[in-house]
């Protein structure tokens, strides 16, 4: 055959058993030692303590405040993930989110937002 349907392929998506979604307040970006992109995702947040000292009541239950407790000071800042690519990549990256970001910004000027057929991406979804 000849026709144009020998010219396509069809592929499918399969999330990994260690698939997540996760949540990036902001990302480090370096060159590796091998020169490809490092881009590490982080989030910040408050300290949780390290150690409380509870009372135990006359009836032997935990009473739940502290009388104190072990926390750091300051942030932690939480490493989610790293990925590592080829500049190649990299490039490829760039250019699809900021064409994400043009398509979401044309849709919060038309005041709504992007469902199922109409994101851009579905077009390559047949």
């Amino acid at each position: 055959m000849n026709d144009e349907s020998d010219k396509r392929i069809r592929i499918y998506y399969e999330k990994s058993a260690d698939f997540r979604t996760i949540y990036a307040a902001g990302a480090y970006v370096s060159i590796t030692p091998q020169l490809n992109i490092q881009l590490s995702t982080f989030n910040d947040l408050v300290p949780t303590p390290d150690v409380t000292l509870h009372n135990i009541s006359a009836t032997g239950a935990l009473e739940t405040t502290p009388v104190e407790t072990v926390i750091k000071q300051g942030l932690m800042r939480e490493t989610q993930v790293c990925i590592l690519m080829t500049p190649d990549t990299a490039e490829k990256l760039i250019k699809a989110v900021q064409q994400t970001l043009k398509h979401l910004r044309d849709a919060k000027k038309r005041g709504g937002i992007l469902i199922g057929a109409e994101s851009p991406e579905a077009k390559d979804r047949t």
